[in-house]
């Protein structure tokens, strides 16, 4: 298993308080929400050789994807 480590970020706290009741709507911890959201944004931005290092990162983006479609802008600047 990997090694955990602690992140801190800055945010608006209205986004923060939206972000963690979207996560409990779908009775999901928010941490594993943003983890999703992050292995989406590297496997987009990962170079042609680089590989996720989680084992089934690649099923997890793919049923992000599926929750997605309904979504009317992509986090990411995409949809």
């Amino acid at each position: 298993m990997n090694e955990s480590v602690f992140m801190q970020v800055t945010m608006d706290a209205g986004l923060r308080a939206r972000f963690q009741q979207a996560a409990a709507r779908e009775r999901r911890p928010a941490t594993q929400v943003l983890q999703a959201l992050m292995r989406e944004y590297v496997a987009r931005h990962a170079g042609a050789g680089e590989a996720l290092d989680a084992a089934g990162a690649d099923r997890d983006l793919d049923e992000m994807a599926q929750r997605q479609q309904g979504w009317h802008s992509c986090p990411f600047g995409t949809g």
